[in-house]
Formats: structure tokens, C-alpha cells, sequence
């Protein structure tokens, strides 16, 4: 199978070079291109392409939420997972607000960040369980999650899934296999509002 490439955005030179020479390790993902400023990402996507963007929040003089929104705003519907430290459920939602297609921590396993990186390349959505879970919780009045809402996190809580697979068909693909019907539907629907609400 061909690999999935990836560009990485990372200002912090070791941390760029670690994340390449771990997500290629298996043979899986080849990173086509790297950036260490939102300013020099724009300029990579001008003359290369690649099939995920990974983004980091923390970039020099403009971050990565505006770089997010400046890819969006040129038309390209590349996919972008942020992988950072930030667990703020603020960052996460600005991140989401501004086009990004998923969120994960920089200390997840080489394998929760390829099932990342995969799902959002087929169209979904990543985000992890515990950074949902947050932003549920610190949400105020009068935007409240559903019943469904909070049964997927229970759900995913028991069942070990490390992430929450949502898909613009608004239907799960096999991978989903797992969640009930409705799941999906139910969490997209907290997404609208938490950002509504932001």
C-alpha cells in the first residue's frame, strides 16, 4: 500500500525531525515536506502537495490557528491534524473553528498518531476522548451536552477507542463498527454547538 504523505508544520527543529523518523518508522507514512513557520508552510503548499497536514499550535510570529485558517481561506480542503501540547478545550475549539480536521497531544504512541493521521485522510474527524471529555465539562450555560453526547464518552471510556471517528457523510465507515448507530450524528452535533458557543 502507498504510503500516506504527510507535511509536517514544527518550529522546534529536533521535534520535526523526531516526528518524521517516527511516523515513517513502519513504512506507513512518507513526510513529503516540512515547515517551521506558519509563513514557510503557505510558501511548501504553493509548489508541493501531500495528503495530511500536521500542525503545531505553538509556531513563530503567526501559530497555527491562523495558518489553519489561511490554507482554508486559499480553498485547499487538505486535511490538518494538530498534534501539540495544548490540552486548553479554548485552543482545541479555536483549532476546530478554524478548519482543522482533527486534535491530538504530542504524547500520544506512534500508533495513535498514524490512526489519527489515517482517519482524517479518508474524511473524518480525531479527537481524543480525555481533550472531549474537557471541553464537555467546561462548557457553561446555556449550552449543554445531549444524552448521546455523553454516552459516547462513556462509551469510549469502556470500550478503550482512544478516538472519536466522525465522518461529513454522517455516517460511520467500518471502522466504526464498534459505536452504535447515532453515535457519530450525536457527536458532531456537540461539536456545532461547542463551537457555537465559543
Amino acid at each position: 500500500m502507498k504510503p500516506l504523505e504527510v507535511m509536517i508544520v514544527e518550529d522546534q527543529h529536533l521535534l520535526r525531525e523526531g516526528l518524521k523518523a517516527m511516523l515513517e518508522a513502519d513504512g506507513s507514512v512518507s513526510v513529503v515536506s516540512l515547515a517551521g513557520s506558519a509563513e514557510e508552510a503557505l510558501d511548501v503548499l504553493l509548489t508541493s502537495s501531500c495528503e495530511v497536514i500536521l500542525m503545531d499550535i505553538t509556531l513563530p510570529q503567526r501559530d497555527g490557528v491562523w495558518c489553519i485558517r489561511s490554507i482554508r481561506e486559499r480553498g485547499s480542503q487538505i486535511p490538518i491534524l494538530v498534534v501539540t501540547s495544548h490540552e486548553q478545550d479554548r485552543t482545541v475549539r479555536d483549532a476546530l473553528s478554524a478548519g482543522a480536521n482533527g486534535y491530538e497531544l504530542k504524547l500520544s504512541t506512534p500508533e495513535e498518531l498514524r490512526r489519527a493521521l489515517q482517519e482524517v485522510r479518508r474524511g473524518g474527524s480525531y479527537v481524543q476522548p480525555t481533550l472531549l471529555r474537557a471541553m464537555i465539562t467546561s462548557m457553561a450555560e446555556p449550552v449543554k451536552p445531549s444524552r448521546s453526547e455523553l454516552d459516547l464518552l462513556a462509551l469510549a471510556a469502556e470500550r478503550g477507542a482512544g478516538y472519536v471517528a466522525m465522518h461529513n457523510s454522517g455516517g460511520a465507515d467500518k471502522t466504526d463498527t464498534a459505536f452504535p448507530d447515532g453515535v457519530v450524528a450525536a457527536v458532531r452535533s456537540f461539536f456545532e454547538k461547542a463551537l457555537a458557543a465559543a
